[in-house]
């Protein structure tokens, strides 16, 4: 493709480099990267947003092939967007190529607040704050990395904030996974809680609110300035396919609002209980961070010996929690916090380490009161 002379003809002098949207409508573009070079995509303002346009300038990262890209630019409003309830402009981008979402982009907002933070998130995963972005009047320029495969929904969101500079205003994190018994384990972290009664667990095989299964009566909330960690799991069993959850905040005036929904793909044989695959040494430690209790997901491949071990941030021996035989499978051990003695340990970071078959695994687990 060329670039067109301002008669709109194409001009025999030109480079391949940046191309312009087709078949345009408000707040959509579709466009193409020649050989990794820089794209604009000319999106108009998304409606509402009273910006001039929306167009994004996207500079591939590693990149030498010819790359279509489908960018969606959608304002938010005061309603939001996930767990982000400052969140005012949001950027959906897809690829023919996965690896060419990482780059940089250049999102025009002229006319429009200029925000103060960003996050994205690829995939429906966890979100990530963009603490070097750039912001101006006209436009902000983010950095994504890190994007090497591809899962969930194949598509990148960066998400801008209304000029506050406060993306996440209680809640930090929210996921579920399918945990070592095939089931899946919620998971959120909240920052800060004031005036919150408790949170409500929905699930849907699609995509809809309005008619999930609540799961469970209230969960209490902890009403505290430091970081909670709360998990949940949903123990029913589940066919084979994909599941959608959400969080519903209650605040003890009547206020809710609503986080997700965060994406599980179930698959495998309904009969066998989705069983996971045994993967040696620590799989995953939850909630992490901790208080008091964590609990340990491990694998042995065979049957043997495993001990686990606690150290403190000296290098110190705290605690050996376990020193037992094991059969082949996924298992579970959990951790109350305490030394050998029984005493409970301080708040702070910790290192967990498995031995098993003259093989050692290590984590970083951080209790926090």
């Amino acid at each position: 493709m060329q670039a067109l002379c301002d008669l709109g003809t194409p001009s025999p002098y030109s480079n391949t480099v940046t191309v312009s949207t087709t078949g345009k409508h408000s707040g959509y573009g579709e466009s193409t990267s020649i050989s990794g070079n820089p794209a604009i995509v000319h999106v108009p303002a998304a409606e509402g947003s009273e910006a001039d346009n929306n167009h994004v300038m996207i500079t591939p990262e590693n990149t030498t092939t010819n790359d279509d890209y489908t960018v969606e630019v959608i304002y938010l409003g005061e309603k939001g967007y996930e767990i982000w309830p400052n969140g005012r402009l949001l950027v959906r981008v897809s690829s023919s190529n996965i690896l060419a979402l990482n780059g940089s982009y250049k999102i025009n907002h002229a006319g429009m607040q200029t925000p103060a933070a960003a996050a994205w998130r690829f995939g429906e995963g966890e979100w990530h704050q963009l603490n070097d972005a750039t912001f101006t009047e006209t436009h902000t320029i983010v950095e994504i990395s890190g994007i090497d495969t591809n899962r969930g929904e194949p598509i990148l969101e960066i998400l801008m904030d209304d000029g506050s500079g406060t993306l996440p205003v209680e809640l930090s994190s929210f996921t579920a996974k399918i945990n070592p018994y095939g089931k899946i384990t919620i998971e959120w972290v909240t920052e800060t809680e004031t005036n919150v009664m408790g949170y409500r667990i929905y699930r849907n095989n699609i995509r809809e609110l309005d008619s999930a299964t609540l799961l469970d009566a209230l969960i209490e909330a902890r009403n505290t300035s430091h970081t909670q960690v709360y998990t949940y799991s949903d123990n029913e069993v589940l066919e084979p396919g994909t599941y959608h959850y959400w969080l519903e905040s209650v605040d003890f005036d009547g206020t809710m609002q609503y986080y997700g929904p965060v994406r599980v793909e179930i698959n495998g044989d309904s009969d066998t209980n989705n069983q996971v695959p045994i993967i040696a040494g620590i799989n995953h430690t939850y909630p992490n961070p901790f208080n008091p209790d964590i609990h340990i997901a491990f694998g042995v491949p065979e049957a043997t010996k495993v001990k686990m071990m606690i150290y403190n941030i000296r290098g110190q021996l705290v605690s050996e929690i376990l020193n037992e035989d094991y059969n082949k499978g996924n298992h579970t051990f959990t951790w109350t916090g305490t030394d050998d003695r029984g005493r409970q340990l301080s708040s702070g970071l910790y290192f967990l380490r498995m031995e098993m078959d003259k093989k050692t695994w290590i984590k970083k687990i951080i209790m926090s009161k």
